[in-house]
């Protein structure tokens, strides 16, 4: 069996060394620095980890010829809209696509929350990509090519133990899906995000958020065994007057999944802490 180039964190880090190898033939190449073509740079002093992609972003930008392109400050064009194609153009194009939509989501996935919602939006359209499609994701590269040294700060900012977690839905401002949520988690640093399609069919927006922050809490559970008090941050009001009103008094229809999930949350001994935050913070 060969794995390569494993990384080992340990707070007894020689003796599970001695016990790995023993077992398996085993080359220490010493502290990280590069790993999955993310540039590692930790401080012990402050206790913190740096994770960027540089290089990988400057091969991006080379592959596609986008060098030396004029570097933007947003991810995508504000208020720009996608839209799919009734006919699929040639097969060579849509490979061309692929590998362009997967490379970004890769960058996503490690490193780069803040383009989550543009790799969503590209991704889909995979089977049937247009020329608008290409031009948003050179966009997406233009704003990589501005911000490649941008690093994932992993690790204590202050002296608050608690989670500080954030959601937010979009609703109606794309005729195709709709509405989309995205969340984002942090415990001293950033340490969790992700932008999705809604899966279900909102009639308000008032009801897309409500779909939301129950989604978002359900992803919150996943880290109570963490710390002892979680402190969600909602960005309207509306959904905080409706997730602490009694849930049998909702005046719409919602799936019954989600009305019984919030009816727990709200009763969860105070565990749960809701904060609103103005749409112009």
């Amino acid at each position: 069996m060969h794995v390569n180039d494993p990384v080992i964190g340990s707070s007894n880090l020689e003796v599970f060394r001695a016990q790995i190898s023993s077992v398996f033939d085993m080359k220490d190449l010493g502290n990280l620095g590069y790993v999955l073509s993310m540039k590692v740079t930790r401080n012990q002093i402050k206790r913190v980890i740096l994770l960027h992609q540089e290089l990988y972003i400057n091969s991006l930008l080379g592959s596609f010829g986008m060098g030396a392109c004029k570097p933007v400050s947003t991810p995508q064009v504000p208020l720009s809209k996608l839209h799919p194609l009734a006919t699929s153009d040639s097969e060579p194009a849509k490979l061309h696509y692929w590998r362009a939509v997967g490379l970004l989501n890769y960058l996503l996935a490690c490193t780069r929350p803040d383009i989550a919602y543009s790799a969503s939006c590209l991704s889909q359209f995979l089977s049937f990509p247009s020329h608008d499609h290409e031009l948003a994701f050179m966009h997406v590269l233009r704003y990589l090519k501005g911000t490649s040294t941008w690093e994932l700060w992993l690790g204590r900012r202050g002296d608050n133990s608690s989670i500080v977690a954030y959601c937010n839905s979009d609703w109606g401002s794309n005729c195709d899906s709709r509405s989309f949520s995205g969340s984002c988690v942090f415990l001293y640093g950033l340490i969790g995000w992700k932008t999705t399609k809604k899966g279900v069919v909102a009639l308000s927006s008032k009801e897309a958020e409500y779909h939301s922050i129950s989604n978002f809490c359900q992803d919150l559970c996943w880290f109570q065994i963490l710390v002892f008090q979680l402190k969600p941050i909602c960005s309207v009001t509306t959904r905080e007057h409706l997730l602490f009103s009694k849930i049998h008094s909702i005046n719409i229809k919602l799936d019954t999944s989600s009305c019984a999930f919030m009816g727990v949350v709200n009763f969860w001994k105070g565990a749960l802490l809701m904060s609103n935050i103005s749409p112009h913070h």
